[in-house]
């Protein structure tokens, strides 16, 4: 596969969301205190609330422009949600998106760039309609662009509200230059509970009708599973530490131990030796405090300094290690 130059748009997308894109990030309130709740969060129209005038419930506009050839199905690692693409395309998990590759082959002309974005909302987007969370992103995402030298024009009109089956959804176009070719970026999102889906794709305008129905149908078809919280598996966490050191040229280590309570508590313990090159040798030791979950097969621990995200690792049913990034952390 002729692999896409990713890292740049990834950058912008990212800009353009509170929350690190690629993971659900949940939070310990009582938005995640029962989890299996599947009911989206909505916001009450202003005209609703004068006593006595009508109110007109105006149903989403379905989206629209799809591809509707051959499909095949992608289902993500985690299970968090299923989607459909164009027979051909092809999908990779990336540490922050979904990288659609939509046919190109190597010696092909890069027309066309198409992500997958999800996780959780900032805690100030929950409760707001997803047309104006994406509306509000308008300065941040043009920004982010331009610094990759691709110049967008502000929207003509507001984010347009659109179905996708049940879920209340939005679409937004803008148009723009790269190199000195005309280019649309398509965005089009959906909400269910505190979680996001959204589809990028930034086109040639030359190729767009040959893209960007396919990246809507990516929307279109989307069966999102919200993450539900395992507390059995917090539950087996307890009591447990897992540990793994780093090793630094000139001598230098870093040793961190993490250690779990029944109560929903973690510490992560970080000591240091060696003198890293430095003039001299530096040691010590540090605590910090914290709390966890687990949701799905992710384990999210939450301390001052910020969020970690850990993947389970397990030998049959036993949790053995606790996978960060390329980093494993065995259990003592």
């Amino acid at each position: 596969m002729n692999r896409l130059p990713l890292a740049p748009l990834l950058l912008a997308l990212a800009a353009c969301s509170e929350a690190p894109a690629g993971n659900p990030v949940p939070t310990p309130d009582a938005r995640t205190a029962n989890p299996t709740s599947d009911a989206a969060e909505t916001s009450t129209p202003a005209s609703a609330e004068v006593r006595g005038a009508p109110t007109e419930i105006v149903a989403p506009t379905p989206l629209a422009d799809l591809h509707e050839g051959k499909l095949q199905t992608f289902r993500q690692s985690d299970g968090f949600f299923t989607f459909q693409m164009p027979a051909g395309w092809s999908a990779e998990e990336q540490p922050q998106a979904i990288a659609i590759n939509p046919g190109l082959k190597e010696g092909d002309t890069l027309d066309a760039v198409i992500l997958v974005s999800f996780g959780e909302l900032a805690e100030d987007e929950r409760g707001q309609t997803i047309e104006s969370i994406l509306g509000a992103k308008e300065s941040q995402l043009i920004s982010g662009f331009s610094e990759l030298g691709v110049r967008l024009e502000r929207a003509s009109a507001v984010p347009t509200r659109i179905g996708v089956k049940d879920l209340a959804g939005a679409e937004q176009l803008w148009r723009g230059d790269a190199g000195g070719q005309a280019v649309t970026l398509w965005v089009g999102a959906i909400v269910q509970r505190e979680y996001y889906f959204a589809v990028v794709a930034l086109v040639v305008d030359a190729s767009s009708k040959r893209f960007l129905p396919g990246a809507r149908r990516i929307l279109a078809s989307v069966e999102p599973k919200a993450p539900v919280r395992d507390r059995d598996a917090e539950a087996e966490l307890s009591g447990l530490e897992f540990a793994a050191s780093t090793d630094f040229g000139g001598g230098g280590s870093i040793h961190t131990v993490y250690e779990f309570g029944g109560d929903g508590s973690v510490s992560r313990r970080t000591m240091t030796s060696g003198s890293f090159g430095l003039d001299g040798s530096v040691g010590g030791e540090s605590i910090a405090r914290g709390t966890y979950m687990v949701v799905g097969p992710l384990v999210y621990l939450q301390f001052g300094d910020g969020q970690e995200v850990a993947r389970l690792s397990r030998a049959g049913r036993r949790i053995d290690a606790l996978q960060f990034g390329n980093k494993r952390h065995a259990r003592l």
